[in-house]
């Protein structure tokens, strides 16, 4: 239940996370919360994918820096520049020669180079054109995700939110491209992804758990996002 980081340096690469799909190209990052569901692999039209991979656990005080933009519930997304690339993946190479190294101090080098690695994207972010997410979407993302699972109005939001309902609407969709409703959606497919493929709940006990009351309707929703039924999704593995 740790986070993922993915960095691309040459190739492409696809992010699945069943409701969407991102494509990596080099310089391109997505930082994975500890509830998101993925998969990842190369490209088809690609003969190779080179990217790095880092499994971590993250620091109290790192949370603040590892708020990148999203592009769905617990997935950031950043793209460094062809001149902000050697800096990042100078750091990276480094990070990845201490991890195959035995010296006394390892575990203490691996913490320091990984977070100037985080500190080195969060320096990024004054660059981005998408930088600097408006609070009050931030707090609107933060409501829907604590309350996916159960019945809420968008005036709901919109009081948690400090914002009108009619700019929460307008505000919303300009900063992720999605509707509140469509944000919470996703949420409750990633949820629900995560119980098909880690429990043996039923399919009923699941649509409950995310907040659908009526267990067909569940299915139409899961397959018109995810694209398969919640029983082929399992049994996909």
């Amino acid at each position: 239940r740790g986070w993922l980081l993915l960095y691309t340096v040459e190739g492409a690469g696809i992010l699945d996370t069943g409701v969407r799909q991102l494509t990596m190209v080099p310089g391109h990052a997505v930082l994975l919360e500890p509830d998101a569901v993925f998969t990842y692999c190369r490209e088809p039209d690609n003969e190779s994918w080179g990217h790095y991979w880092i499994a971590f656990q993250a620091a109290s005080h790192w949370r603040d820096w590892l708020g990148w933009p999203r592009v769905g519930p617990h997935i950031g997304y950043l793209a460094a520049s062809s001149g902000q690339r050697p800096e990042l993946e100078e750091a990276l190479a480094a990070l990845n020669s201490n991890f195959l190294d035995t010296s006394p101090m390892k575990a203490e080098l691996d913490h320091n180079l990984l977070e100037q690695l985080i500190l080195r994207y969060r320096n990024l972010l004054p660059a981005q054109s998408y930088a600097g997410l408006d609070p009050r979407i931030a707090k609107a993302q933060a409501f829907i995700e604590q309350h996916f699972n159960r019945t809420f109005s968008l005036a709901e939001v919109a009081a948690a939110a400090n914002v009108s309902t009619s700019g929460l609407a307008h505000l919303f969709k300009q900063h992720t491209g999605m509707t509140v409703l469509s944000w919470r959606d996703e949420k409750r497919m990633m949820r629900a992804a995560q119980l098909l493929r880690s429990t043996r709940q039923s399919i009923s006990s699941i649509s409950a758990e995310v907040g659908y009351v009526d267990p067909p309707f569940f299915t139409r929703t899961f397959k018109r996002l995810v694209g398969q039924t919640p029983r082929q999704y399992r049994n996909r593995g």
